[in-house]
């Protein structure tokens, strides 16, 4: 995923001599990012996903090793997009808040400076950041969830 969120699917191999060195690189990338999208959008447009929770299971958990807490906090960001369906870039308010709800749930704003990171990433205040997080906590309360 590129900082301006689009996502790309790429392929590399090296092209090597005749005595094993590699002496260049054939590199293609697709941007997959519509593609992505389209493919959300059917999801929801068919009210099925295979990787939605059935009545009373849990969410499956993927493990992940990260070298430092800024790499776990990218992944966590990159795991909530995937959750919402589409770049931060096209979010609107509902999604921005189910985003940060999502990353809350899951602690990344435990993570020194994890707040600045993602205000600048969904190009709202801190202001607006706590505003969106009271939104989803009264929105738990109201369903039940604490």
């Amino acid at each position: 995923m590129t900082k301006d969120q689009k996502v790309y699917r790429s392929s590399s191999i090296y092209i090597r001599d005749d005595e094993g060195k590699v002496i260049g690189a054939l590199c293609v990338n697709l941007d997959i990012t519509d593609s992505l999208r389209m493919e959300n959008l059917l999801k929801q447009y068919n009210g099925y996903s295979p990787d939605q929770k059935r009545d009373g299971e849990e969410e499956e958990s993927e493990e992940y090793f990260a070298n430092n807490v800024q790499d776990l906090l990218q992944h966590l960001v990159q795991q909530a997009q995937q959750k919402i369906g589409k770049p931060i870039a096209i979010m609107d308010k509902s999604e921005k808040i189910l985003f940060l709800r999502w990353l809350d749930d899951r602690g990344a704003f435990l993570i020194s400076k994890s707040s600045e990171y993602v205000c600048e990433l969904l190009g709202i205040s801190k202001y607006t950041f706590y505003k969106y997080l009271e939104i989803a906590h009264e929105q738990d309360k109201r369903n039940g969830n604490t």
